[in-house]
């Protein structure tokens, strides 16, 4: 069954028309395209969040390896209070859906190119195992989870011990920023 869903799939995605639609769609389409092919993978591969002892109280933190080029996580439950060393990413969350996949635990879970891209860098720089993402660390399908956890965010960048910063990729313009900002320290 579900050999033939996949056969569908697929032939239905070849059969369309992809110039014929509405140009202000069209550029969306690629994203909209490895949105579908991530959503066509089965629910038992995708990462399932464990209930939070107390979301009010408690985190998850996430710890990252690799697997070759792969990049693979585990997660991990922490009252606050007894968190270990920690570093907190932020990072523009942008308008992008989710579309690429990372092993996390047992399942996968669905992340935008940007975050990963980050992860990535984080993964090689990070002096601490741990590291606390929030569209990662908070189950962001459940809304009681969120409503309980977004006012912890607080605490759990000043408790971290590093707050990392990702904007992305290095540009060809990034050197001059980057010598802007000391120059602009330097004047300070």
């Amino acid at each position: 069954m579900e050999g033939e869903s996949s056969a569908k799939y697929e032939e239905g995605r070849k059969s369309l028309d992809w110039q014929s639609l509405d140009p202000s769609i069209s550029p969306h389409m690629p994203a909209a395209i490895s949105l579908l092919e991530t959503l066509s993978i089965s629910a038992e591969h995708y990462y399932r969040y464990s209930l939070l002892p107390n979301p009010k109280t408690y985190i998850r933190l996430l710890k990252l390896t690799a697997e070759g080029e792969e990049i693979v996580g585990s997660l991990e439950v922490f009252p606050v209070s007894e968190a270990p060393l920690f570093c907190a990413l932020s990072y523009a969350w942008g308008t992008d859906p989710p579309t690429t996949l990372f092993m996390c635990d047992s399942g996968r879970l669905s992340v935008t190119e940007h975050l990963l891209s980050g992860m990535k860098r984080i993964r090689c720089a990070n002096s601490t195992p741990w590291i606390w993402i929030d569209a990662i660390c908070i189950n962001q399908t459940d809304n009681e989870e969120k409503a309980d956890q977004i006012p912890l965010m607080e605490k759990i960048y000043s408790i971290a011990e590093h707050v990392l910063v990702w904007l992305g990729e290095a540009t060809e313009d990034t050197e001059h920023a980057l010598g802007q900002l000391e120059h602009i320290r330097d004047c300070i």
